[in-house]
């Protein structure tokens, strides 16, 4: 392919097919006049030319093991279940030692700081389908490794979801969005409008990086077909041919960003088909009939593991981009993938049940998506690649025009370091460059520039004054390629410097290569904004997010601590995923102190604390239990327990930190029997006696109670002198105020302000229906493993007249009681119950009763260690 040249006086202009660059789909000859240094999979029969590389071609290396993935399935806060693997049982680990090595040079590594110093005050946004979120998690993965310090907050309402870096004001976004095209509803059916974008689009607008992907979801049918009608031009198609209605759908897209993205400003990455592996036909010596099992790439880079389909898919892909008029990156990841048969989650998914993880012959095996660690890792690290540059290498080849002589070669470096580069990328190869100038920093490739879209639909960006005498052969040997670049001749270099401190110039001869090497400067990010300090009169609890934090120490596990009942024992009776453990509750605008069990013993020094309520109450009393204990030698404590009152007892300090059972606060004929089922529970809701004649004394109360008084829509109350059988059925709610109100006459009439404080606990919220999150099909609170993200979220598992009681109530009172209003953050710590990790009857659930989260799973008490510790750290913070 040669170039043609506009004479002495004009720029070389090169036709880029609308200036959409993919990086290594195009590789010409030796003697082009220009040529680029990437031949891409399309071009397998072409021979690279010295001093190209093809970051796309390449293989696969086992490491020695001396290397590890940055992170990993227990440290990560955001991965999903079904990516990961080494959580749910995966035996080997090969998979994660392979690493990406180009046939041409040097990847270099993921630098998780370089890009969150780099991306400062940015969104890097993934828009797609489920493989795109595959990546996005990838990226937050790596980046939260570089940082796991820094305070970071995920906020998330379906479609959109977002990680926040707050330390660098970088959001990390993924968009879901499988077809990148609309769905409507009409008439109650889904139509998919080929030719609309726009409801979906508006989210992506602001991002300064986008990263799309689309294609597997056009081939679904039946169940999992999205859609129910295709509509394009106010016509409706029950189905068409599914390649024809991808380039439609394709083209909607290409024609927004065209349109509506600012090149200057938003950077535009697509990517290929990430293919599958559910055939063993595919690759010699298959384990299975599909990739379980599978624990080592296909032998040889010629796989054909992505499938005919694949192939399509990419075609479409390649030629929409090539008759784009904005530049868009395309991340070619579908051949180095296709050889990855092992990097599947196969059967080792939080998605599937133990029945599904038993049976690799049946239909649940994933061989579509990645494990995470794992591939997607590389993918990212390509990602990177392009998306920034380590050193920018320019080789260069004058024609022999210039004649220089062979003392001149020495020159190269300083005249280089003073070339002005023009870059060009024109439709029309006649165009007129001659209507931009200014000023550039030298022959440096960078993501910068002025961007301005030409009449012909081209872009320049300018780094220099329109030069001529341009006649010579350049490739590209970097990190990223912006666009294609006319280096010129010394004479006009020299012309160009004249308003400069004069310095020798000499010509470089023909045929002289010279490599400019530029580093990356890093600069180091501020420290996070402070905090003012916890006042609990300034602050609210109830304002702020959950940040994930691996490296907290916890004070106690259900090993260490030897009083945590087995219903709570999440760790010992088998859970396999920790990372519930590790989040931290963060306030907005005040610092939540860490739970100090030293400073809480001396606060307790010769005093008594009881917590008042049920078997939450009792949850939380044995996380402040356990956290105190461990500040306590274990010759220095006792406990007694008995079925209404249980004492922990620090000697040293004649301190004692008890629990009172009364679910229901007032008296009720289940206090003493509590298998007594709702039906047969009558409430004496004015009544109280028996049980407060246990609190008097005591110098710290906490009081709870709510979720006996929800199982069921009416309670049977009396009042007065009327026996069991005189009872009248309340709606839940009446006989809550009325037992509300008894208990706090008696606080008001019985208690000391200026010696006792008294809290009540909020409502701890259940998560009964997967729906109220987003889990269609979900079975309650079982395999989630991560909280739930959207701010403010409020499910159905907290009655809000209930909480209005209880604030009408309290508000009313004489003696001040401080309302602990954990409920907010308690709603979103799905992933904290204890569900089928824990026991029935006195026993710990069996494995068939696991299999069985329909029936099994409890998603009312909590997982101790858990989140009653941060119940206890902001009573910590009252106290």
């Amino acid at each position: 392919m040669m170039l043609p040249f506009c004479g002495r006086s004009a720029v070389l202009a090169v036709s880029l097919s609308a200036s959409v660059l993919l990086l290594h789909a195009f590789l010409l000859p030796a003697a082009s006049a220009l040529g680029i240094g990437l031949a891409g999979r399309h071009r397998r029969d072409a021979t690279p030319a010295p001093a190209t590389c093809d970051v796309f071609s390449g293989s696969w290396v086992l490491g020695d093991g001396s290397a590890s993935a940055a992170y990993t399935g227990y440290n990560c806060p955001l991965i999903d279940a079904e990516f990961n693997c080494q959580l749910y049982g995966r035996p080997d680990s090969d998979y994660l030692r392979y690493s990406w090595k180009p046939a041409g040079c040097e990847l270099p590594r993921f630098d998780g700081a370089d890009f969150l110093t780099r991306m400062k005050g940015k969104t890097v946004m993934f828009v797609g389908d489920s493989l795109g979120r595959n990546q996005w998690e990838s990226l937050v993965c790596l980046l939260h490794a570089a940082a796991p310090q820094s305070p970071a907050q995920l906020v998330s309402s379906d479609p959109l979801y977002n990680y926040k870096f707050l330390e660098y004001e970088l959001t990390v976004s993924f968009y879901r969005a499988p077809y990148l095209v609309d769905i409507d509803v009409v008439q109650g059916k889904r139509v998919l409008m080929l030719d609309d974008i726009s409801g979906n689009a508006e989210a992506w607008r602001d991002a300064d990086v986008l990263s799309f992907n689309s294609g597997h979801w056009w081939t679904h049918t039946g169940t999992m077909q999205g859609w129910d009608y295709m509509g394009e031009a106010g016509r409706y198609y029950e189905d068409m041919d599914r390649t024809v209605a991808f380039q439609r759908g394709l083209n909607t897209w290409a024609n927004w960003v065209d349109l509506d993205v600012d090149p200057a400003k938003t950077r535009v990455f697509f990517q290929s088909m990430s293919p599958t592996h559910y055939s063993s036909k595919e690759w010699p010596n298959p384990v299975s009939k599909n990739c379980y099992g599978e624990t080592a790439p296909v032998a040889g880079l010629n796989s054909t593991t992505a499938g005919q389909q694949a192939s399509g898919q990419d075609q479409v892909i390649q030629a929409v981009l090539r008759g784009m008029k904005s530049p868009v990156r395309l991340l070619d990841i579908t051949a180095l993938s296709a050889v990855r048969k092992d990097a599947h989650p196969s059967v080792y998914s939080g998605d599937l049940s133990p029945a599904q993880r038993a049976n690799p012959s049946g239909g649940s095996v994933d061989c579509s998506h990645w494990c995470l660690p794992g591939l997607p890792d590389t993918w990212n690290q390509l990602f990177y690649t392009l998306l920034f540059y380590k050193y920018a290498q320019l080789i260069i080849v004058l024609s022999e025009e210039t004649h220089p002589t062979e003392a001149e070669r020495a020159a190269a470096a300083d005249n280089l370091s003073h070339a002005s580069i023009h870059v060009v990328a024109e439709l029309d190869h006649g165009a007129d460059t001659s209507d931009e100038e200014g000023e550039g920093e030298g022959p440096a490739v960078s993501g910068g520039g002025d961007h301005r879209r030409t009449g012909s639909g081209g872009h320049h960006l300018h780094r220099g004054p329109p030069l001529t005498h341009c006649h010579l052969h350049v490739t590209m040997q970097a990190f990223e390629l912006e666009m294609v670049l006319c280096v010129l001749s010394s004479e006009i270099m020299e012309k160009k410097e004249k308003h400069k401190e004069p310095q020798k110039r000499t010509p470089l001869q023909a045929g002289t290569r010279m490599m400019l090497t530029r580093p990356v400067e890093k600069v180091t990010p501020p420290p996070p904004p402070s905090k003012v300090a916890f006042d609990p009169s300034q602050c609210s609890v109830t304002e702020g997010y959950w940040a994930y934090n691996r490296s907290r120490k916890l004070l106690y596990t259900d090993q260490t601590c030897p009083f945590i009942d087995r219903q709570d024992s999440c760790q010992r009776n088998g859970r396999p995923d920790s990372d519930y453990l590790y989040w931290d509750w963060h306030l907005d605008d005040c610092s939540l102190p860490r739970f100090d069990p030293a400073a809480v013993l001396e606060k307790l020094r010769g005093k008594r604390m009881m917590f008042v309520g049920d078997s939450l109450q009792m949850g939380q009393w044995l996380s402040f239990v356990c956290l105190v204990n461990s500040a306590v030698p274990y010759t220095a404590r006792t406990m007694e327990r008995t079925t209404t009152l249980s004492v922990f007892t620090a000697t040293d300090y004649n301190a004692t930190i008890e629990f009172y059972w009364a679910p229901y606060l007032v008296e009720a004929n289940s206090d003493r029997n509590i298998r007594l089922g709702a039906d047969g529970r009558v409430l004496h809701v004015d009544a109280v006696e028996l049980h407060a004649k246990h609190w008097k004394g005591v110098d710290i109360l906490v009081f709870d109670s709510y979720v006996w008084w929800m199982t069921g829509s009416r309670i049977k109350s009396v009042w007065g002198s009327f026996g069991d059988d005189g009872y009248e059925e309340l709606d839940a709610w009446v006989a809550f105020r009325l037992g509300l109100k008894t208990w706090a006459n008696w606080v008001d009439a019985n208690i000391d302000a200026n010696a006792t404080r008294v809290f009540f606990m909020s409502i701890s919220t259940t998560h009964m229906r997967s729906e109220d999150w987003g889990r269609e099909g979900g079975i309650r609170c079982y395999n989630e493993t991560w909280p739930i993200t959207r701010k403010g979220y409020w499910g159905s598992g907290a009655d809000r007249r209930m909480m209005e009681v209880m604030s009408d109530v309290l508000g009313r009172m004489r003696v001040p009681v401080a309302l602990l209003n954990v409920t907010q953050l308690t709603e979103h710590r799905v992933d904290a119950h204890v569900s089928v990790y824990t026991e029935t009857g006195g026993e710990v659930l069996t494995d068939a009763q696991r299999a069985d989260p329909q029936t099994y799973a409890d998603c009312i008490h909590w997982c101790l260690p858990g989140l009653p510790d941060t119940w206890n750290q902001i009573l910590y913070a009252h106290l």
